[in-house]
């Protein structure tokens, strides 16, 4: 008698099938009861929740004490933070919370009794703080969207009033002092209210620097005068309508750093404004109505006569915004640091200038994108170094969309802080909220993509004996085909639209198949799966009666190849039956009531075709 060897599909389809009755299962966790107090030893006086103590609060330090002989009736304890009594405690307790403690800062509780006659017996002092529970699990995405870079994390707070997102300024547009400048595309018209902010880090303190001219050429009109705002050589900042110049009397800081400067012009009213790092540094009232309008530029201003000759600007420039509205005090100092995200009331141009390289910087929002003008596009981009912006989401949230990341392999530098709203009005405030630390779990470099690539990547394990087929779902108009690659190899390219591609030369070995988006020849991220060819296909649709018959299990699959030589049922592991090709229905006369059975079919085809 001839062996018999058996070669299964590489898949077996299974089903779990209760025979007479249905087994209902709760699969449900209990939920653990946390108790944070702390337990103190015998030994212990006094403890503050922190560090030391091995539990640390969110809204709250807690100091608890013990004496080792009764107090007096008429004792009272003093607790003290860092030498100074916050608090008296009747002689029966042994607690106090301090609600009033500066997170992430550690203090010197103590506690002392006092009796009737003043006397003080000091019980003990320990270390104590507080902390805001750091968001974990920070990403933000490489290159899967087009139109964003998005941050992701996991709410570890109770007590958090939203979430502050950094991400570094990237790159700026350097000025060398003599020749450069830029020119926007079309002319701007400023008849109305307007403001221009910007930062800027000079490379000079005494040069007159003029940052954004708008050039009226006004041929003796009064009202169509020039725009020039920057600086004299005095170091002291310019905003000047013609030859009407508000003066910041205050000079610019000469020392080399990054600093926010904006002007606004609130036109009803006829007055203008100075602002330097968000504080308002000059204003005045101007004697009639100025209304510039030409070409927008940044880096120099044209002549128009001796008095009015100004320098070209030397330095670093970088996140330039125009508004059609003037900038109140306040909505400077909180944009100052903030990402923008493009749709803000009253943003009319945005320039970011987080530029690798090349001569354009686009307009984020609007239509006027820069042209660089006597510049060297290979030294004139530069990384900003140290200055960052933020933005802000709401408590709970676990997500930012940074739609104003530069497309390309711009990468950025992202952060997250949770943030304790003291001031209770619903945002973030510099210098009044706290927030919790910054470490490695709470930062991420992430990058804009040029297109979105296919999402749910998925290839085939072993369904198909001669092929492996790959799909995907289509995220992006934007483009023209897909490129399908097997463990770094190209094996195929799809047109626009495919969501599917069938690798017919697969092996019965596992690979890592990868599908890219492509438009203008540039590609998107790879998105990928494990696939390989099964040999034979498995069955599919296999299901099992479930107290349908009182004499028996009908077990039923779908076949699903035309090669196999039969099939093989098990249950509970067990070989139950060996059936013909073709077959797709077998019934278990040994299937006993209220038993639970595991019912498994497999295709199978002999190894040696010769075999009989």
């Amino acid at each position: 008698m001839s062996s018999r060897t058996l070669l299964l599909s590489a898949v077996t389809t299974c089903i779990l099938i209760l025979s007479g009755f249905a087994l209902a299962t709760d699969a449900s966790t209990p939920e653990l009861a946390v108790d944070a107090r702390l337990s103190f030893a015998a030994d212990d006086s006094v403890r503050a929740t922190g560090p030391n103590a091995g539990t640390t609060l969110e809204d709250r330090v807690e100091v608890l004490w013990s004496t080792a002989t009764s107090v007096d009736v008429t004792s009272t304890f003093h607790i003290t933070r860092d030498d100074t009594l916050i608090a008296v405690a009747a002689p029966t307790e042994t607690l106090y919370e301090d609600f009033l403690a500066t997170p992430h800062r550690t203090y010197e509780y103590c506690v002392s009794v006092v009796l009737e006659n003043s006397t003080e017996t000091l019980v003990g002092c320990d270390d104590g703080s507080r902390v805001i529970a750091a968001p974990l699990s920070f990403e933000a995405s490489d290159g899967l969207y087009e139109d964003l870079v998005l941050a992701t994390w996991s709410d570890q707070s109770e007590i958090e009033g939203g979430f502050n997102i950094y991400r570094d300024a990237g790159n700026a547009l350097r000025f060398d002092g003599s020749n450069d400048f830029v020119q926007t595309e079309g002319k701007v018209t400023l008849d109305e209210s307007f403001s221009f902010e910007f930062w800027a880090r000079r490379a000079t303190s005494t040069t007159s620097d003029i940052v954004i001219n708008v050039e009226s050429n006004p041929n003796g009109d009064p009202v169509n005068v020039d725009l020039e705002v920057g600086f004299d050589d005095s170091g002291q900042f310019l905003f000047m309508f013609g030859t009407n110049a508000l003066v910041a009397t205050d000079p610019d800081p000469s020392d080399g750093l990054w600093h926010h400067w904006a002007i606004a012009y609130d036109s009803p009213n006829l007055r203008r404004f100075i602002y330097r790092d968000g504080v308002r540094i000059a204003t005045d009232v101007l004697p009639s109505t100025f209304r510039p309008f030409g070409d927008l530029e940044f880096g120099r201003a044209e002549a128009q006569g001796p008095s009015r000759q100004r320098g070209h600007f030397g330095g670093d420039l970088d996140e330039v915004r125009y508004w059609d509205i003037a900038l109140t005090e306040e909505e400077v100092n909180d944009r100052k640091l903030t990402l923008l995200t493009g749709d803000e009331p009253g943003l009319a141009s945005y320039w970011p200038m987080d530029v690798q390289s090349g001569l354009l910087a686009p307009d984020a929002v609007g239509d006027h994108s820069v042209t660089l003008m006597e510049m060297n596009p290979a030294t004139a981009w530069v990384p900003t170094g140290v200055a960052e912006f933020r933005g802000e989401v709401g408590a709970n949230l676990t997500s930012y969309a940074d739609r104003m990341a530069v497309i390309g392999f711009q990468t950025y530098d992202y952060r997250i802080a949770a943030f304790e709203d003291v001031d209770d009005d619903g945002s973030f405030t510099f210098g009044t909220d706290f927030e919790s630390l910054v470490f490695a779990n709470q930062m991420d470099d992430g990058w804009r993509g040029f297109l979105t690539p296919p999402g749910d990547v998925s290839a085939t394990d072993g369904q198909y004996n001669d092929r492996v087929v790959i799909t995907w779902n289509d995220l992006t108009d934007a483009e023209d085909s897909y490129r399908i690659y097997r463990d770094a190899v190209l094996v195929g390219t799809v047109d626009v639209d495919e969501t599917s591609f069938a690798y017919l030369t697969a092996p019965t070995v596992a690979n890592t198949y990868c599908v890219a988006a492509v438009g203008d020849g540039v590609e998107s991220v790879q998105m990928c799966d494990d696939g390989m060819a099964g040999g034979l296909a498995p069955p599919a649709d296999v299901a099992a009666t479930d107290n349908t018959f009182d004499d028996r299990v009908s077990v039923s699959w779908s076949d699903t190849t035309d090669t196999e030589d039969g099939f093989q049922l098990f249950r509970d592991d067990l070989l139950l039956a060996t059936l013909d090709a073709d077959t797709e229905e077998y019934n278990d006369f040994s299937a006993a009531q209220g038993v639970q059975y595991n019912y498994c079919v497999g295709s199978f085809s002999k190894a040696d075709p010769l075999d009989p």
